[in-house]
């Protein structure tokens, strides 16, 4: 490895990393497993360990700066796990994220240290610190979080403690950083999930409530406060995914109940409000992910089969109701992450591959039903969220490592 050097001295604590063309800044040491010895007035860049290809300039706001060049540049993840104003202020895994109108990002919930949390943090991706944001009225984990028309946040159902099923739901204001209890739902429920459908509703299906799987179905309307049950599922599911599709219809995918992993696919009318089975998975899986590309079609991927974690993809073209295998991951996996990127491509991070969590991150290119192997995290994680941000770079918050609850965060940028 080349490394050029000048004479300049680091002045300045916070620095800027510039990784082709991709600005970050840090205020700590440590870049993924790219680890720079301590910064001080009286040292510059050296004893460089970097054990990935990668180019990175040290600006640190000088009219020149110490270079460090590899023979091969890949994409970037940044690693904030020892950054002292980046990473969260609390570890959680089961947690929940959403974006916000001004592209901050809400956290809220999940587990720390065995606690259950009610706590909930925001994320600022201009100055890349965390703050504290009130708490929930009530801890929560396998919640979930929905943006409203309105810029509120919607925060669904979940379990208390282990198995102890929640029919609260609360609303996050952006504008007066506050929590609301709103009225209960009909049924309390984990492991279901929610749709902002787009007439501004929010659809909350299936899910558990201690044995009992639920075929359940309701409406939140906003504007008046309210719950209303609406049509139930054919099959009684949980851990399934849920996708809003161009027409505004949804489409639920796989799961499990009592008796079975389902492989049945059912889609919801919002005009007559009734569900119909659709088709068949070529195979059945729960904890997967399902994602709705540019093109309209739905990627669904991972999950656990009949015979432990997948590496299989499906694709489901809603215009023409065809369901075709597109490919295989390079690693089986299990409640990972799945991210549209604004080129179109989807990320998948992390998850758990028989019983581990796993590091491996991949690349699915919609144009031409490829994976690509991109690089891996600086750390296992599972139970974690991924978030896009408004630069199209995606936050990687927190989760599992198989033997700690995270505190740290990563950042993908687009190459």
């Amino acid at each position: 490895m080349n490394v050029e050097k000048n004479d300049r001295k680091i002045n300045d604590f916070q620095k800027t990393i510039h990784m082709d063309n991709h600005i970050v800044s840090y205020h700590c040491y440590c870049i993924s497993s790219y680890h720079f010895d301590d910064y001080t007035d009286d040292k510059t860049a050296s004893d460089t360990n970097i054990e990935q290809s990668t180019t990175i300039e040290i600006a640190a706001n000088l009219s020149t700066s110490d270079t460090m060049t590899t023979e091969q540049s890949n994409f970037y993840y940044i690693d904030l796990d020892k950054w002292n104003i980046s990473k969260m202020r609390s570890s959680r895994h089961f947690h929940a994220a959403a974006v916000l109108p001004n592209g901050s990002i809400l956290i809220c919930g999940g587990i720390s240290q065995y606690h259950f949390q009610s706590t909930s943090e925001l994320y600022d991706p201009v100055s890349k610190r965390w703050t504290r944001a009130a708490n929930m009225t009530y801890q929560r984990i396998y919640h979930t979080l929905s943006t409203l028309i309105n810029g509120q946040i919607l925060v669904v159902a979940g379990c208390m403690n282990w198995g102890n099923a929640l029919k609260r739901v609360e609303v996050y204001d952006p504008s007066t950083e506050s929590w609301t209890l709103t009225d209960p739902m009909h049924y309390a429920r984990y492991y279901h999930t929610t749709s902002v459908l787009n007439n501004g509703l929010v659809l909350v299906v299936g899910g558990k409530n201690g044995d009992r799987y639920l075929k359940t179905a309701e409406l939140y309307k906003f504007s008046s406060n309210s719950w209303e049950t609406t049509g139930k599922l054919n099959h009684a599911r949980a851990v399934f995914s849920s996708s809003v599709l161009e027409n505004g219809n949804v489409l639920i995918v796989g799961g499990k109940n009592n008796d079975e992993i389902l492989a049945s696919m059912e889609l919801y009318d919002v005009s007559t409000e009734e569900w119909n089975i659709i088709g068949y998975l070529t195979t059945a899986r729960y904890d997967h992910r399902a994602t709705v590309l540019q093109n309209g079609k739905v990627l669904i991927t991972g999950g656990v089969g009949n015979d432990g974690p997948l590496n299989s993809a499906e694709l489901y073209d809603p215009r023409t109701q065809i369901l075709s295998r597109t490919g295989y991951m390079y690693s089986r996996r299990a409640t990972h992450t799945a991210s549209l990127l604004r080129n179109g491509k989807v990320l998948v991070i992390g998850g758990s591959t028989n019983q581990d969590p796993t590091d491996a991150v991949e690349l699915y290119d919609s144009s031409t039903e490829t994976w690509e192997i991109v690089h891996r995290l600086s750390t296992p994680r599972v139970y974690h969220t991924a978030s896009v941000l408004a630069d199209g770079s995606v936050l990687i918050v927190g989760g599992y490592d198989g033997k700690r609850y995270l505190d740290s965060v990563e950042i993908y940028s687009l190459p």
